[in-house]
């Protein structure tokens, strides 16, 4: 019970940041001043979502610089990850509202004047820095939830949020408003939007966390669709759980420097770090052409989502490539010293496909306590909870089910699992490398 409030914790942390700006506002003036009529009430409206909106946009910054510290605080980076995605739209839904509630409120004394309101001035350079952000930050959130870009193109137009911030920073600072006039509302917003600052400093300038030196052992090609990767150690090893995740970046400029995460398939006790990683684009379609020697830096580790972190009672479902962190978990068994009773299914569209499933019955054999299941789309349809329940000699409402595979595999799996009886609690997910 104590793990599961500490995981929400962050949650509750950003809704008493970004409410905190509200009670200050209240107290900087008379309430009855606040929604006095038909102007008053959209320049009320106009200041609280830009404050509000801004203090989400300060913890968005601190959210994407991953610090480890934060992690446990959400259930894992992943979660971290849906909750800043989340929060940036919310955040520009309200520092949208906070221009056009302003504006309209000047058109009961000038139509022209409410127009122009929304136009950057240099006679009125704060208005300006607002304009600027705000352009900024309707651009490139377009570009992160509606266009297509390649992930290195996407990535360098992030960093320009950092930028946006910075000119929204200096618009709430300089202009004339509460956040002038009233000063515990004034250091509150300085003290956040700063926190902000320095998070996308430490990200965007200094690269944040810089990881581990590895380099290239040895990749091999399983599939024409899949490549292994084998890292060995240039001085300190890194250490992790089974089932988590790292970033990965390799000198290699053919390849592309920019890092991207991979669950880790390799156990703990292993002196080398493996990934599996299945070709879905341009990046993870040339990683078979990397070549032995080449410098890697591991950054993390990442993620919650490992088999000693629940009960022993547990369901495994791999989707796909999705099996990945249950090979890093499977191979680590052998090592436990519970007694684990795992019923496992191994998800593809067909046998071929299923590129580890000798190695899984192989443990299997050495580990009696792991059940193999397959479940070939191709041949008897997609897996259902009904399905695992009716293979299961215990009450399903008591195990802890693992997945991970496609998004809509998962969410599909999570509706029914809960529709007989499992808790939303017991249901554990991995999206992060499907990222």
């Amino acid at each position: 019970m104590k793990n599961k409030f500490k995981t929400k914790i962050g949650i509750i942390v950003v809704i008493f940041l970004s409410l905190a700006p509200v009670f200050l506002w209240l107290l900087s003036a008379p309430i009855n001043l606040r929604f006095n009529g038909f102007t008053a009430v959209l320049t009320s409206i106009g200041q609280l979502s830009g404050l509000i909106g801004l203090a989400l946009f300060a913890i968005n910054l601190i959210l994407a610089a991953r610090l480890k510290f934060i992690e446990n605080y959400f259930n894992g980076l992943n979660r971290i990850y849906v909750s800043h995605h989340l929060i940036g739209g919310i955040a520009l839904i309200l520092l949208l509202i906070h221009p056009l509630s302003l504006a309209v409120s000047y058109i009961p004394a000038s139509v022209h004047f409410a127009a122009l309101f929304l136009l950057p001035s240099l006679e009125n350079i704060p208005k300006t820095y607002g304009s600027i952000s705000l352009a900024l930050m309707i651009v490139l959130l377009f570009i992160t939830f509606f266009l297509r870009w390649r992930y290195h193109i996407w990535k360098i137009s992030h960093k320009f949020l950092g930028l946006a911030f910075l000119f929204a920073s200096l618009h709430i600072y300089f202009i004339p408003s509460d956040v002038s006039r009233y000063y515990p509302l004034r250091f509150y917003m300085l003290g956040l939007v700063s926190l902000g600052i320095a998070a996308a400093v430490y990200k965007i300038i200094f690269g944040g966390n810089k990881g581990l030196a590895y380099r290239v052992k040895n990749v091999y090609n399983p599939r024409s669709w899949l490549v292994e990767i084998e890292l060995e150690p240039l001085n300190k090893s890194l250490k992790f759980f089974p089932g988590q995740f790292a970033f990965v970046s390799f000198a290699d400029k053919k390849i592309g420097k920019e890092s991207h995460p991979f669950s880790i398939t390799s156990s703990p006790q292993e002196k080398f770090v493996r990934f599996s990683v299945k070709a879905l684009g341009d990046y993870t379609s040339n990683l078979k052409n990397l070549k032995a020697g080449t410098a890697v830096r591991l950054e993390g580790p990442y993620g919650t989502f490992c088999f000693r972190n629940f009960p022993i009672k547990q369901i495994w479902i791999a989707g796909g490539i999705g099996v990945a962190p249950f090979l890093g978990m499977a191979r680590s068994l052998i090592d436990s010293d519970r007694k684990y009773k795992i019923d496992f299914y191994y998800c593809t569209n067909n046998e071929e496909e299923a590129v580890y499933l000798k190695e899984f019955k192989d443990i299997s054999s050495r580990f009696d306590n792991i059940k193999i299941n397959t479940v070939f789309s191709s041949e008897g349809g997609k897996i259902t909870a009904k399905m695992v329940e009716k293979e299961l000699s215990n009450l399903l409402s008591e195990e802890h089910v693992l997945l991970c595979g496609p998004p809509l595999m998962m969410k599909s799996l999570e509706s029914q699992f809960k529709e007989r009886g499992v808790p939303s609690g017991n249901i554990h997910s991995e999206e992060f490398l499907l990222y």
